[in-house]
């Protein structure tokens, strides 16, 4: 996994993307962390999202494109906007929150549901996304 733009991001913040395919078949997967309060401002990540993605998507054209992780105050519109990118998240998956989210270049998914996890080790009241 390469972490496109780390080298301008703190620490304290994640992304990375890999390339998987299957057949003629791209998939490029995302991972995005975004602390609920940034040393930088969101704007830094927002270009380095888009820049990786216009990248990728000029090597790839017809790659689809999944961006998922823990976006916390950075607008959901600047995501959708900047990166070409429509949600498939559309419940809260953090009590009222809609934290934890994804994004994605082609209509692939048709029901990603959030869903409350009950395991060990756990915070309580936390959840998961899983998609079809």
């Amino acid at each position: 996994m390469y972490g496109h733009g780390q080298e301008i991001l703190p620490k304290l913040s994640y992304f990375g993307y890999v390339c998987m395919q299957k057949g003629s078949s791209i998939t490029i997967i995302g991972a995005v962390y975004h602390p609920p309060k940034p040393l930088y401002r969101p704007t830094v990540l927002l270009d380095c999202i888009e820049s990786a993605i216009v990248a990728l998507q000029a090597d790839f054209p017809t790659a689809t494109v999944v961006l998922a992780g823990d976006f916390n105050t950075l607008e959901d519109s600047e995501v959708i906007s900047r990166g070409a990118l429509d949600s498939v998240v559309n419940r809260p998956t953090r009590g009222t929150s809609m934290l934890d989210r994804i994004y994605v270049s082609h209509p692939c998914y048709e029901n990603v549901p959030s869903c409350n996890i009950n395991g060990q080790n756990r915070p309580q009241g936390c959840r998961c996304l899983q998609w079809t």
